[in-house]
């Protein structure tokens, strides 16, 4: 046995010790362990004990397998995927803060209010949580429902987004680089243009997990679609050249 292994197990049985004794995060950690393996029934029922002793993490991961990001657990419910976020949420645990914004926003197992998804995101975004960043920044450029399009303000939460961790991200790129050319900024729009094809080709995305719903499959909307951007990328940067030679 290597020392890996060996440290490996020794971790195990401390882990299992702390579970028997009733400890919730060691409850939650193993669940986490038992989700990766794929042993669903065991990793529920550990999980659902350290949720109910309040413990965010825990409830989280229950409110993400309502969601469906686990499709081979046979779990599916928004309307419990909702109530864990919130609970989560509560505590400030951000990712289910951000992901409760996203139900709220798409009307998934709770009635559309795009007023509260902005507040949670907000929330979110008070942490420096890059996804809530970023999906504010994008909800300012675009102008969404009941949000008032502002580009400045789109900028500062995706550029924000960027300093915590959505470097080199294909869609964190492309939206700044259309924020630039709004504002005629057109070297700035090229250099992000071209660091939003070099994510393309490199194929580096945002994280989707949140987005798995039903029968949606984004990765192979993506696969389907990196050719089309890649030639509406290409075809920006022809026309942001002719731009900037005519400066």
């Amino acid at each position: 046995m290597s020392n890996e292994e060996l440290e490996f197990e020794l971790y195990m049985q401390e882990l299992l010790e702390k579970v028997s004794r009733g400890d919730s995060s060691a409850q939650a950690t193993l669940g986490d362990i038992l989700l990766e393996d794929e042993d669903y029934g065991r990793a529920y029922i550990l999980l659902l004990q350290s949720a109910k002793k309040g413990n965010a993490y825990a409830q989280k991961k229950l409110g993400l397998m309502y969601q469906g990001y686990y499709p081979n657990s046979g779990m599916k419910d928004d309307a419990e995927a909702v109530r864990w976020f919130t609970r989560a949420s509560k505590q400030w645990e951000k990712e289910a803060t951000s992901l409760l914004a996203l139900h709220y926003s798409l009307g998934w197992g709770v009635q559309k209010n795009m007023m509260k998804a902005i507040k949670l995101w907000e929330k979110a975004a008070q942490q420096n949580y890059a996804p809530a960043l970023f999906s504010l920044g994008q909800m300012y450029f675009k102008g969404i429902d009941e949000i008032t399009k502002d580009c400045k303000k789109a900028k500062e939460f995706i550029l924000k987004a960027v300093q915590n961790g959505f470097q080199g991200v294909c869609e964190v790129h492309e939206t700044l680089a259309k924020i630039y050319e709004e504002e005629k900024d057109y070297n700035l729009a090229y250099s992000q243009y071209e660091e939003a094809l070099k994510a393309l080709n490199a194929y580096v995305e945002l994280p989707r997990y949140e987005y798995k719903h039903e029968e949606e499959s984004i990765e192979s909307s993506q696969n389907d679609s990196k050719e089309n951007r890649k030639s509406e990328i290409e075809a920006k940067l022809k026309e942001l050249e002719k731009l900037i030679s005519a400066e």
